[in-house]
């Protein structure tokens, strides 16, 4: 994540929300690619999608 200066901010987003590192989820945004082959998302909209149900965590399989 990038504040609005294009600078890292040092956290995570685990927890956010309820999102967790199993989380599936929709997002809108551009896409580019760098010289080097970085690719960045400047994401517009995102949405998390809730987990089907054998894929609930701590769900045994």
């Amino acid at each position: 994540m990038v504040d609005a200066s294009g600078s890292v901010i040092p956290v995570g987003m685990k927890g956010w929300k309820g999102l967790s590192h199993l989380a599936t989820l929709q997002v809108s945004g551009t896409v580019k690619r760098d010289a080097a082959g970085n690719v960045t998302l400047l994401a517009t909209a995102f949405a998390i999608q809730p987990p089907k149900k054998h894929e609930k965590e701590g769900e045994k399989h």
